[in-house]
């Protein structure tokens, strides 16, 4: 009796085990896939708009922004009238939500900075009391287009849909083509099923590998 007990713990091990390695195959080809999607979508330059920088929602979506941006040796870019955007937002709004949206931002673009993957454009000493990024934008991503432009590559990320339109027909209008345009709420997308594919292998690599432990050090069944 003793001996089928064994032999059925042991099945019910095996079974286990297999299980999990299926999981971390499955989850790593999950990995691969988001990955090379994740990284199709950025460029040498990544413009990023203010309504990205101040979505306290969008933390997973930075990490995984800051990680592959080193690895690639892009760049994030704002504008210096951006930034006196968000500090005006900072100091002057009366909206809760709002004031911890731009101190998101702000701590975001300081962590940016001390990683060396931010650029700052056209940064005064003293910023605008009035200043509205949204005209900038479309300056720079036009000015970006023009034929003559040997400048880097970029790509505008926005939850704006109303300045998505306007920089895709303006563009369109004058140059006759596209400037690329993602949006933070797909991208977030992409970086969760990355952080997720991560923790699948990571939990189920963790189990095996206690799992392995035990049985060498014959204390029984992990599983």
């Amino acid at each position: 009796r003793q001996k089928e007990e064994a032999r059925q713990k042991e099945e019910a091990r095996q079974k286990e085990e297999l299980r999990r390695k299926a999981e971390i195959a499955k989850a790593q080809s999950d990995l691969e896939k988001n990955e090379k999607l994740f990284n199709s979508k950025l460029s040498n330059t990544v413009l990023i708009d203010s309504n990205i920088w101040m979505n306290s929602e969008y933390d997973t979506l930075f990490e995984q922004m800051f990680n592959t941006i080193k690895t690639m040796n892009f760049k994030m870019m704002i504008l210096g009238v951006q930034l006196d955007e968000i500090e005006n937002l900072k100091n002057s709004s009366k909206d809760d939500e709002t004031r911890h949206g731009a101190r998101c931002a702000l701590r975001r673009i300081d962590e940016a900075q001390d990683n060396g993957i931010l650029i700052v454009k056209n940064v005064t000493f003293d910023g605008s009391q009035r200043a509205y990024a949204d005209p900038e934008f479309i300056k720079y991503l036009l000015g970006n287009a023009e034929p003559e432009c040997v400048g880097a590559k970029v790509v505008f990320i926005t939850d704006d849909r109303a300045l998505k339109i306007r920089i895709k027909a303006l563009a369109k209008d004058r140059h006759g083509k596209e400037i690329s345009i993602e949006t933070g709420e797909e991208l977030s997308t992409i970086a969760t099923a990355l952080h997720n594919a991560r923790s699948v292998i990571s939990k189920n690599e963790k189990i095996l590998q206690i799992a392995r432990t035990v049985i060498l050090g014959g204390e029984g069944n992990v599983f």
